[in-house]
Order: C-alpha cells, then sequence, then structure tokens
C-alpha cells in the first residue's frame, strides 16, 4: 500500500494494488459459502412458472411477459441450463444467479476505483458483495433477472467511463443496454443513468446514440404485449395507464420513491428498515459536503441520482398502490444500492485517512459488514422449514405418478408453489429429471404427515362421489342400521377405490370428509342430499397403490340409517 504524506492523506488518495485480488478472495468465499448454504433448497414460487411455460423452443414464450416483466435473457440462461442439468439440482441455478452477482460486484469495484480510489471501491464492492438487506437477488436463483439488468447496466457505464473512443465503444454501449432491459425491465433505471449522464456532459453526448436501439426495442415489446394475455402493463405502468387520482396520485409515488431510496441508504449500512430517514440524512450530508469540496457535480453522479430515483418511480408506477413498505423490499434495496454506493464511495473518498479516522471508519465498515453478513446467513437458511415441506409435497406427487384417479389438473400446494399443477410437474420432471429424491409408498410415513394430505386432498379429494345406485348388491358387505334424530357421524378406515353404501330413510344432508396419514381434514370433499330409501354409494379415489383412506361420513337428521362396507373397512 502506497500513500501520499501522511499528514494530508484522504482515503481516496491510498494505493493498494493487492485489493482487487483480496475482492476475488472474498468473491470466491462468498460464491463458495452461500451455495453450501442455499443447497437445501429446490424451485419455488415463480421459478415454477418459468420451467412449466418456458420450456419449449418458441420465440413467443421467450418474449411473454414474467410478472408484466421482459425476461428474455434469464428465460435463455434458465433454458441452457434445462437442456444441460434439467431440474435434477437447484444448485446450477444458483449458481449461475451467484456467478451475475459476483459480475455485478466486480464491475462496481473497477467502476468506483476510476473514480473514488482503491479502498472506497474495495469497501463498496465488499457491502454488494455480502448485502444481506438485499439478500434476495443473492439467494434467490429466480432473481438472475434482476441482478443481470444490474451487471448489464454498470458495464455499460464503465464503457462509457472517461473519454472513450466515439464510434469505436457505442455498438457494444448499446448491446450492454439492450441485453440489460431483455433482463428485466428494470433495466430502465440504468438506460435513465446512463441518458442523464451523457445528456449533461457535451463531450460524450454523442453516445446518446447508443439509446436508440434499447429503447426502441423496449417500446416495440411494450407495444405489443400492452393489451392481451401475459400483458406488460400491470408490471411496469399500470398505474399510470389505469390513471390516477391527481395530486394524491403523485404524492404516492414521491412517497413510494423516497421509501425506497432511504431503505436502500440504510440497507449499505447494515441497519434497519426504520433507519432508513437517519441513514439517508447521514448520506446526503456527506455527498453536499463532497460537492462543495469538488466545487461541482460531476455528470456520473448526476447519473447514479437520477438512476436511483428512476428505479423506484418505475416501481412506483406499477406497485405503489401497495404502500410506501412495498419499496422496502430485499431486490430492490439490492438494486438501490448498485446506484447509491458509488456515491457513498465518492463521498467517502473526501474523509482523512490518518490518526483516530482511520480506526474509526474502518471499525464503522466492519459493523456495517458484519450486519450485512449476519443477514445474509439468516436469508439462506431461512427456508429449510418450508423446504422439507415442499420437497415432501413433490415426493408425495411422484409416489403417485400415474394414479387413475389423479385430478391431472389439480394445484399440489397453490400457496406455496405458484399454482403448480400437478401434470405440468410430472411432465417438466419426466423431461427433465425430478429436483427431489423419489421414494417408496412405505417412506411416506416419515415425511410431514400434514404436507402428505395436502398433496392427497388436492389431487385426489376431488374424486369422491356419492352415487345413486339401488340395483347394486350389498351382498358380503357389513350393514349396520343407526337412528340419526341427533345427526350421524361415522369414521372408517377405507381401502383404496373401495366404496361405502349409505341409505336412509328420510333423506338429507350429508358431508364426506377424507384423510390419508392425518384424521380428516375439517373441510368436506364433498357436500349433498342423500334421497330417501334410496342407496348411495360413497367412492373412494383410486390411487394406484394399496393404501388406506380415512373417511368421515356426517348427516343432518336423516332417519334411520343403513351404512354397508366391505370387510376390509374398518370402524375407526
Amino acid at each position: 500500500m502506497t500513500r501520499p504524506d501522511d499528514s494530508r492523506t484522504r482515503v481516496g488518495d491510498v494505493r493498494a494494488p493487492w485489493l482487487l485480488p483480496l475482492l476475488a478472495f472474498l468473491c470466491v468465499a462468498a460464491f463458495v459459502y452461500v451455495l453450501h448454504l442455499t443447497s437445501y433448497r429446490t424451485f419455488f414460487l415463480d421459478e415454477w412458472t418459468f420451467i412449466v411455460s418456458r420450456r419449449p423452443w418458441d420465440i413467443g414464450l421467450i418474449l411473454l411477459p414474467q410478472n408484466g416483466y421482459l425476461t428474455v435473457i434469464p428465460i435463455m440462461v434458465w433454458k441452457l441450463l434445462f437442456a444441460t442439468v434439467g431440474l435434477r439440482s437447484y444448485v446450477p441455478y444458483e449458481a449461475a444467479l451467484l456467478a451475475t452477482h459476483v459480475a455485478v460486484v466486480l464491475l462496481l469495484f473497477v467502476l468506483i476505483r476510476r473514480r473514488s480510489g482503491d479502498l472506497p471501491a474495495l469497501a463498496a464492492s465488499a457491502t454488494l458483495l455480502f448485502l444481506g438487506s438485499g439478500a434476495e437477488n443473492i439467494v434467490y436463483a429466480f432473481q438472475i433477472n434482476w441482478v443481470g439488468a444490474a451487471a448489464f447496466g454498470l458495464l455499460a457505464m464503465l464503457l462509457l467511463d472517461g473519454q472513450p473512443p466515439f464510434p469505436g465503444r457505442l455498438p457494444a454501449v448499446s448491446l450492454a443496454l439492450l441485453c440489460s432491459v431483455m433482463c428485466h425491465t428494470i433495466g430502465i433505471a440504468f438506460v435513465a443513468a446512463v441518458f442523464i449522464e451523457l445528456a449533461a456532459d457535451p463531450t460524450r453526448r454523442r453516445f446518446l446514440l447508443s439509446l436508440v436501439v434499447p429503447v426502441a426495442a423496449l417500446g416495440a415489446w411494450l407495444l405489443v404485449f400492452s393489451t392481451g394475455h401475459g400483458s406488460a402493463t400491470p408490471g411496469v405502468f399500470s398505474g399510470v395507464l389505469r390513471g390516477g387520482d391527481g395530486p394524491t396520485y403523485f404524492l404516492t409515488l414521491a412517497r413510494f420513491v423516497l421509501s425506497g431510496v432511504e431503505t436502500s441508504a440504510a440497507g449499505i449500512a447494515g441497519l434497519p428498515v426504520t433507519a432508513g430517514p437517519a441513514a439517508l440524512a447521514v448520506l446526503a450530508g456527506f455527498a453536499g459536503w463532497n460537492l462543495y469540496r469538488q466545487g461541482r457535480i460531476q455528470t456520473w453522479q448526476l447519473g447514479m441520482v437520477g438512476g436511483v430515483l428512476s428505479l423506484f418511480g418505475l416501481a412506483a408506477l406499477g406497485r405503489a398502490e401497495g404502500g410506501p413498505l412495498y419499496a422496502t423490499q430485499s431486490r430492490y434495496i439490492y438494486e438501490g444500492a448498485v446506484f447509491l454506493l458509488p456515491l457513498a464511495a465518492h463521498a467517502a473518498a473526501e474523509l482523512p485517512w490518518r490518526g483516530l479516522w482511520r480506526p474509526a471508519l474502518a471499525a464503522s465498515f466492519a459493523l456495517a459488514l458484519l450486519s450485512n453478513m449476519i443477514q445474509l446467513q439468516i436469508r439462506a437458511v431461512s427456508q429449510i422449514d418450508f423446504m422439507r415441506i415442499e420437497v415432501a409435497e413433490l415426493q408425495t406427487v411422484d409416489v403417485f405418478r400415474g394414479a387413475p384417479d389423479m385430478t391431472a389438473h389439480g394445484y399440489i400446494d397453490n400457496a406455496a408453489m405458484a399454482e403448480l399443477q400437478a401434470s405440468d410437474y410430472l411432465a417438466a420432471t419426466a423431461e427433465l429429471g425430478s429436483p427431489v429424491p423419489r421414494i417408496s409408498l412405505d417412506a411416506l410415513r416419515q415425511l410431514p404427515p400434514d404436507a402428505v394430505d395436502r398433496v392427497m386432498l388436492n389431487l385426489f379429494g376431488g374424486a369422491v362421489t356419492i352415487t345413486a345406485d339401488s340395483a347394486r348388491s350389498v351382498q358380503g358387505l357389513i350393514c349396520r342400521d343407526i337412528e340419526s334424530t341427533a345427526g350421524f357421524s361415522i369414521n372408517l378406515n377405507v381401502p383404496n377405490g373401495q366404496a361405502v353404501m349409505l341409505q336412509s330413510s328420510a333423506g338429507g344432508e350429508a358431508m364426506v370428509y377424507l384423510g390419508f396419514e392425518s384424521p380428516p381434514s375439517p373441510q368436506p370433499v364433498y357436500e349433498g342430499q342423500l334421497s330417501p330409501t334410496t342407496q348411495e354409494w360413497v367412492q373412494l379415489p383410486d390411487t394406484g397403490k394399496p393404501i388406506t383412506w380415512q373417511l368421515r361420513i356426517t348427516t343432518s337428521d336423516v332417519g334411520l340409517i343403513r351404512i354397508c362396507r366391505s370387510a376390509g373397512a374398518l370402524l375407526s
């Protein structure tokens, strides 16, 4: 490490050529550690939408919005992974995200080092590397779209830094910005940042031509997908297109933007959301002092300010109705930090690097970094129990693959797997392999019973029927007559695919409840009316496996009721 006159050294004056190798080591360590921490995970939520709907090589499917956003490049990355590793492991998908995250960190380091010096660059890039407040974009493989947009956006800024040759770098800048918006429509924020930076700099203004292709491409895509199925409108400009309610609407947008910027400032420092206003005030104070010392605002600083405001402004157009707290989500903090860290690093570059300043600054940075690292670790392992349940649900579906009475278009678990239907899951795993170990029927008993029963009821509950058939013989069945004056309820253990006969003297309401490993669910799988003196057969689903259903039948006062069952259907 080399320094000029120690009595006047600023943070930005310190030169340390070994910092880049140190950062590279930290990147490798973070990559391996986070990959290890998240190795328990499997696909969930929007990831299943990618898997189910984007496997065919169809340009329409590739361009179709995902939650209202353009995600062409992430889809192509996942399709490449489909072809090479299938769905047998989540690790390669998380590795692709982490590689993209590391690229963002390294690009940020190079960009800040050119503008603010070695130490500010290391501090800022290490903060982003372990940004626990933005952990969603680090531990959730699907977020490669957001992180990819940041990577290409920073690449464009780096290509434009200084006095780049014209038109030599024009195609590369244009391609980088195009790729940014093709990763996620949030890339518009990076286009806006570049536009502001170039528009404010007469010496580089001709590079504004680089924006023509990405803006035109995004405009054409929005025009094509602004109506109909898969509309891009809800995720991008829905608030504007629906029309606001005057000044109140714009005040809502402003609050959303302010909340997002404040939270991003707090996230950089490893502070909770509630510290956002104070964190932003401190950052603004240091930045103002920096501007006072340098006597003018640099064009790249204008670009970064414009970028972060565009980021949350763009998000507000589609999400402001959710309130300012929506802007505090982890994914937004990560993107906001990408814009704020260069500003914070440049402000820190003016601080003294001597005497008590050194340990004070080092300690402050260490505390902020440690806080973010702890948050990152917590977020990385936060879904162990959730994933244990999801794995059990998927294994249950696999056990009953091909079952005669499975509701093929039934949802496995609509709350946890984004409307993933059994037929779609089975088709995807038949083509690409299963993300969970396949187990035997006996091994189901070792899985969480609530998870198993949820799947069994979702996929087989609809197959329970009550059919009137007085001609069907009850010979060989065990029958019992019961007076139902106070209502009737009976619990039975019924072998797979068998039926139970009910015959009431007066008729009335009947409800059927079903369970598998656990007692029957409190929600009936069938509600109907019994006809007087008619044999009505409660048919249990055929799973194709030798299982036993737990059945509960309740009725209102239906007079004298006869129930007939096979010898294998035991009273419980």
